[in-house]
């Protein structure tokens, strides 16, 4: 049955009455007539229980590599609230840059700008998958939350409900939300939500979850943009698929896998066998590497974006590559795509450095906090890339900063149960939300930044309290000296 037939009798069967329904003509709307006219929103409308029923229908065009699963539409969605889907930066949330796009697409961004704004702001919940005949893969990806307008963040009234489902086709992604004003009870929104998963059907050629070597291979050059690309070599794991020209072996692609569990072990993400697989280019010198460096404007030692992460071959554990992973299936396994940076870069480092050698510096950046009177508060709220000090012979930089704070929380007994709840929380605030991780740990663990600042210091000093006599028995033994006069001891 068509798309367009399955929705309508959603609505019908939502409505309880054909009659109920408005402004519509199946002929027009459906999604067989929406992919000739992309990002315009097919609407029905219709009437349950004195609520008025909405039901958008969109597709968007897709790039390789840029939503491969469905989960992920949601999530974009979810993120940018105001801010259409098609229109998103490189960081959600960021201002939009035209120069991005043609004339075209500028003015169809800025009237899609307005419709949006039009509309409430939603509140979807943590995004979920649905198995199914949605698409080219047989999952979709849903999310529910409440509706509000508002004129500021103090002043919001609730207005309703938005259940949104999104799946893919080869070469785009279909969206579906459902608006309810004013809501509906909890279990009659339930009930539509599963009456929707089941009204939409469609059909598709699957989507193989490898990439093929020739799709790689134009990736890898689309990179090099117009100079001549070298021929890559392409190695593949369980869950990656290695392009480059570097001369990596199978440490490298066992380490890519440790990887992927440990983060894994933390953020507990669900594992699918038609989950795309992950591209990882490794360029084999630094000047290979600034051809992806030159696109983003700036001196960087890795980076992640969309379903892919790029550097140069520095060996087989290269805790940047480890660092750039963490990213990467933060986007594409968890469908996180929000945060402050503080948050994002804090967790990637968290994840991708010895734990040893981050609580060891931890010790040394209690006691430079403590003499320039520094706290989280400030480093998390006003966080920069460039963020770099030195204190007694020791650089600290602004991600050394972010990752200790972020391993505490991973690891200490007062706050490692809530974890995770404390993740989804802070990669649900927008990206300039400096102060979103206080208000997630505030809600996750139950305790006021500055009282888990006071656990972590205390910690660090246990730490240097434990060790102190280790130094002791360690300068005696070794150096023959006596501890208090400094000069040799006599026999």
């Amino acid at each position: 049955m068509p798309t367009t037939a399955l929705l309508l009798a959603f609505l019908t069967c939502a409505s309880g009455d054909p009659a109920s329904l408005v402004d519509v003509d199946a002929g027009a709307l459906g999604l067989e007539s929406a992919l000739a006219r992309p990002r315009c929103a097919r609407t029905w409308r219709g009437e349950r229980a004195g609520s008025a029923l909405t039901l958008d229908l969109r597709v968007l065009p897709r790039e390789p590599g840029r939503i491969e699963e469905p989960e992920l539409a949601v999530e974009l969605l979810r993120t940018t609230r105001r801010l259409p889907i098609w229109c998103c930066s490189r960081y959600p949330g960021e201002d939009y840059d035209a120069a991005l796009f043609d004339e075209a697409d500028a003015n169809e961004t800025r009237l899609g700008c307005e419709e949006r704004r039009l509309r409430a702001d939603a509140e979807l919940g943590v995004v979920r998958s649905v198995r199914g005949a949605y698409g080219c893969v047989l999952r979709c990806g849903v999310a529910t939350g409440p509706t509000y307008v508002s004129d500021s963040e103090q002043n919001r009234v609730l207005v309703g409900a938005r259940c949104v489902l999104a799946g893919l086709l080869p070469e785009h992604a279909w969206i579906v939300e459902l608006d309810v004003a004013p809501p509906l009870p909890e279990a009659e929104m339930a009930q539509l939500e599963t009456l929707l998963l089941r009204s939409v059907r469609v059909t598709s050629a699957l989507r193989a979850p490898r990439w093929s070597d020739a799709e790689l291979a134009t990736r890898w050059q689309r990179l090099h943009g117009h100079d001549v690309a070298p021929t890559p070599r392409i190695a593949r794991t369980e869950h990656f698929a290695i392009v480059g020209d570097a001369s990596f072996g199978d440490s490298t692609l066992r380490f890519v896998e440790r990887q992927y569990e440990r983060v894994r072990a933390v953020l507990r993400f669900e594992e699918s066998a038609d989950r795309r697989e992950l591209p990882i280019f490794l360029f084999r010198t630094p000047t290979g590497y600034e051809c992806v460096e030159s696109s983003w404007h700036g001196q960087t030692l890795g980076l992640a974006w969309h379903d892919t992460c790029a550097t140069w071959y520095r060996g087989s554990r290269d805790p940047i590559l480890a660092h750039e992973i963490v990213h990467q299936l933060q986007r594409n396994r968890c469908f996180q795509v929000g945060g402050s940076r503080w948050f994002r870069e804090g967790l990637a480092e968290a994840l991708s450095r010895p734990p040893r050698e981050l609580r060891l510096l931890g010790r040394h950046a209690a006691r430079y906090f403590a003499a320039r009177q520094c706290s989280w508060s400030e480093q998390s709220s006003a966080w920069s890339l460039e963020g770099k000090w030195s204190f007694r012979g020791t650089e600290l930089r602004a991600y050394d900063c972010a990752g200790i704070a972020l391993d505490f929380l991973l690891t200490d007994p007062s706050t490692s149960g809530s974890f995770l709840r404390f993740a989804e929380l802070a990669a649900a605030c927008a990206p300039a939300d400096g102060d979103g991780a206080r208000e997630a740990a505030r809600a996750a663990f139950g305790r006021d930044w500055s009282e888990l600042e006071a656990l972590w210091r205390k910690r660090c000093r246990s730490d240097d309290r434990r060790r102190q006599p280790a130094r002791a028995r360690l300068a005696r033994g070794t150096s023959g000296s006596s501890p208090t006069s400094g000069k040799p001891a006599e026999a």
